[in-house]
């Protein structure tokens, strides 16, 4: 697999985007990495599980969603240029839905993706650190 050129940051990096008259988080990462395999990692249910999740055995972080009656809308575009594939996950912001509480989720859940993608590895990282990245950014856009 090719390497990846992180994109992530201390700083949240998602946006808002008005689609069809609905708020959307927008959170954008690029990759060193065909396409092919950037989709690998997210439809190849061992890759997904290792790359989001950690070995199965245990459990990374939360990427399921914590309310199972609630249904997520997600728009998933991913794009080649050369040697860069860029992907563009998009949820729908419903009403009852917290942005700043949703937004660390996939700051963090991407630099996990970002890591499988560069190493073939999953990210140990700690998701603790992300609850607090961009409250008052993401507060400012969804508020």
């Amino acid at each position: 697999m090719t390497s990846t050129e992180s994109t992530s940051s201390a700083t949240p990096t998602g946006v808002r985007e008005d689609r069809n008259g609905q708020p959307h988080l927008v959170v954008t990462r690029t990759f060193r990495a065909p396409a092919r395999d950037v989709l690998a990692s997210l439809t190849e249910a061992e890759r997904l599980h290792q790359g989001l999740r950690g070995p199965r055995s245990g459990c990374g972080c939360g990427c399921v969603n914590p309310d199972p009656t609630q249904n997520w809308t997600l728009d998933l575009s991913v794009g080649q240029d050369c040697d860069t594939t860029t992907l563009r996950p998009a949820q729908v912001i419903e009403e009852h839905t917290d942005a700043t509480h949703v937004s660390p989720g996939w700051e963090y859940q991407l630099d996990r993706l970002e890591a499988h993608v560069k190493r073939g590895g999953r990210h140990g990282g700690d998701l603790r650190p992300a609850l607090h990245l961009g409250g008052p950014h993401y507060a400012d856009a969804f508020g």
